[in-house]
């Protein structure tokens, strides 16, 4: 068995601030299969004259501004942004602003509000302030568009200056608006359609709203992350017009400049999968070091498994990541059949030890571990939903990971219990959305304690190892695998096959993303409009194309898997685009690598944040592991903040302090830089608060 080691203290980051200067050229391609392309939509005519009043029914309502006194801050609820939303309950933004940022005058119940030029929160003033757009859906999920106001939750942001834009989108279902009979379409890529048709609407207003509206962040965690690293990879990307234009986005501004729905950052938590290489890196990364009871032994499923793994190495060859010394990052196979030798393998083993190697540097013993499960929403600003039970798929994902720690690395003797499992919190839901009612918010919502907004967590098990020892013994407890030198500061890691045997378990059966039974979030994502879940991933496709004869030996398999999963790839939506285009659509990498028709034809944002829990089983690290690397060598990134986090599992991780807060201090440096790099005026100084900012000038007196 080999030893993975790393002879040095590693930093805390893996990669901190790769810079455009570290850049190399030249990625290889991005598919080893044959596959159609996707549809590349002729560039749309740059806007003339006879457009300039076309979206005259998006100017914000100067005077249509609510006032919250007591925290000066100012507010819009359910502004549609686009002519012709599909659904007007998803389908409109919320926009929340500091007092100090306006210039006020009373109109009856609303007031009228004009950008303060004196107007400063701390370093931020109207010119340099920063966007940011929150995305709640951990598995897909719609997001709704607040119409109510609640300051608690949004507080912290706003005291940091940030201008607080939560738009509504459409999930992973089609549905029926209330007054109407006509279904109207989800899934893949209506997110993405609906996010960039809000930011096309913010700067279609910019002139009426204080702010620099070249400094947009997204935030997400699970597929919410995966939606923001679409949006933060494909700025302008012409492979979106034909969406943009159904729902009637705003393509220029009322001079008859053209507009752009390119952001600047993302923070990114746990991405949920990426359509091309999710279900094959699952089997890579875990599948295929386990026998459960959907890879049993000698059953067909296991030989899938297997094949896909190997299938993942192939792939991972045709997309040519490369360091950012311009080695490529491969997989080799060993003598076993397996594909776990090679510089891609040496990059993930370096990634669990580095961060192992952290946490031993930066952790305080004694350590309380608490495995946590999700919680929709993380993030505030929709005060209807601050506290929605999760589906029984949620339950399940996190069920697994906490299932996955406590058998494999349960405390030693020496380690004391400290809490309860609480099977009862979370209402009991069944996991499925009616096609014919969009999502509805929970009957009596939770407030927020003490202002600190959501935590997206609930714990579930809390367990106190005394010393390092105590922490090292339970993940030894039946077999020596994991290592730790205090006096060297160093980790060592026997083996993948070890780690995942521990710490990450897979929860999922073989095809994670797209099940053969077509039950999964994803499945409903790629799914077309009545036809509420398709199968859509071309790997599996062939893979079960190729061994169809081998697997017609065990007797619970059907030659009709097969076929159904070609049925479904061939299908069109609506708007007569094929399933490898919505694929490409959902895919960061497609803007991102050198053989993919989309790659230079986009504007990716520059600022990059990614942290994920390495205990967790919802996901396959090689999402995140890939878009970092394709990021370090992408021309024009400025920075990519990534850090995997070691014993955290599906969640808002972080390595210490709060997520959120830890997110504002980044965005707060990012819009800083940003404001600087556009030639935007800070703020001479004053660390003042909105709440503690000259509130007359907000008053209009």
């Amino acid at each position: 068995m080999s030893t993975h080691t790393t002879p040095a203290p590693m930093s805390r980051k893996t990669f901190v601030s790769l810079a455009a200067l570290a850049c190399v050229s030249g990625l290889a391609g991005c598919m080893s299969w044959p596959e159609p392309k996707p549809t590349l939509p002729e560039t749309p005519d740059v806007p003339t004259a006879t457009t300039k009043n076309e979206f005259q029914a998006l100017e914000l309502n100067h005077a249509g501004w609510n006032y919250d006194k007591e925290h000066n801050c100012f507010y819009q609820l359910a502004i549609p942004y686009c002519l012709n939303p599909a659904s007007k309950s998803y389908m409109s933004l919320s926009i929340f602003v500091p007092g100090s940022y306006f210039v006020a005058k009373q109109q009856g119940d609303t007031w009228s509000c004009e950008p303060n030029e004196k107007g400063a929160v701390g370093d931020f003033t109207i010119h340099n302030a920063p966007f940011v757009m929150p995305l709640n859906s951990a598995y897909f999920t719609p997001q709704l568009c607040p119409t109510s106001y609640d300051y608690e939750g949004i507080r912290r942001y706003l005291q940091a200056g940030f201008i607080y834009v939560y738009a509504g989108f459409r999930g992973r279902s089609s549905g029926f608006e209330s007054d109407k009979k006509e279904v109207f379409s989800g899934g893949a890529p209506w997110s993405v359609v609906d996010l960039k048709s809000a930011i096309r609407y913010l700067r279609y207003n910019a002139k009426s709203l204080p702010g620099n509206i070249n400094s947009i962040v997204a935030m997400g965690y699970g597929a919410g992350a995966t939606i923001a690293s679409v949006l933060a990879a494909s700025g302008d990307s012409d492979l979106y017009t034909p969406y943009l234009k159904a729902v009637g986005a705003a393509t220029c501004d009322a001079n008859g400049n053209t507009l752009s729905d390119a952001i600047q950052a993302a923070a990114l938590w746990c991405p949920l999968t990426d359509s091309a290489f999710g279900n094959t890196g699952y089997e890579w990364l875990m599948g295929q070091f386990v026998e459960d009871a959907s890879r049993a032994h000698g059953s067909w499923k296991q030989a899938l498994s297997h094949l896909l793994a190997a299938r993942y190495a192939q792939q991972l060859k045709g997309l040519g990541l490369h360091t950012t010394k311009g080695a490529a990052l491969t997989l080799d196979q060993t003598q076993d059949g397996s594909f776990v030798d090679g510089s891609y393998y040496a990059y993930v083993m370096d990634t669990l030890v580095s961060a192992a190697t952290d946490f031993f540097a930066h952790t305080q013993f004694p350590y309380t571990q608490t495995p946590s499960r999700l919680v929709e929403p993380a993030f505030p600003g929709n005060p209807s939903m601050y506290h929605v039970p999760f589906d029984d798929k949620t339950k399940a994902d996190a069920a697994g990971s906490a299932s996955a720690n406590k058998a494999d690395g349960a405390p030693a003797p020496d380690a004391k219990q400290d809490g309860k499992q609480d099977g009862k919190q979370g209402a009991k839901q069944d996991g499925k959305q009616d096609a014919k009612q969009p999502a509805a918010a929970p009957a009596q919502p939770q407030k927020p304690a003490d202002g600190q907004g959501i935590s997206g967590v609930q714990q579930v098990q809390s367990v106190v190892f005394e010393n390092p020892q105590s922490y090292i013994a339970s993940l030894n407890k039946d077999a020596k695998w994991f290592t730790y030198s205090a006096s060297r500061g160093t980790v060592r890691i026997t083996s993948l096959w070890d780690f995942v045997r521990h710490c990450r378990r897979p929860s999922k059966a073989v095809c994670a993303f797209d099940a053969i039974d077509k039950s999964t979030p994803t499945n409903q994502f790629f799914g077309i409009d009545n036809e509420s879940t398709l199968h859509y991933d071309d790997a599996i496709a062939q893979v079960l194309r190729e061994h169809q004869q081998e697997f017609a030996n065990d007797k619970s398999y059907s030659d009709k898997i097969a076929e159904q999963w070609h049925v479904d790839i061939a299908k069109l939506d609506s708007l007569k685009q094929t399933m490898a285009t919505r694929r490409s659509m959902m895919d960061p990498l497609y803007h991102l690598c050198s053989t993919y028709e989309g790659y230079t034809k986009a504007h990716v944002a520059p600022y990059w944040r990614i942290n994920t829990g390495l205990t967790q089983t919802a996901t396959t690290l090689t999402c995140e592991l890939n878009l970092v690397a394709a990021l370090s060598t992408y021309s024009g990134i400025a920075k990519v903040d990534f850090t995997p986090v070691w014993d955290k599992g599906f969640e808002l991780c972080e390595r210490s302090g709060n997520a959120q807060d830890n997110a504002i201090a980044w965005i707060q440096a990012a819009a800083l830089e940003i404001g600087r790099a556009n030639g935007a005026n800070a703020s001479s100084g004053d660390s003042s608060s909105s709440e503690s900012s000259d509130n007359s000038s907000a008053a209009g007196q």
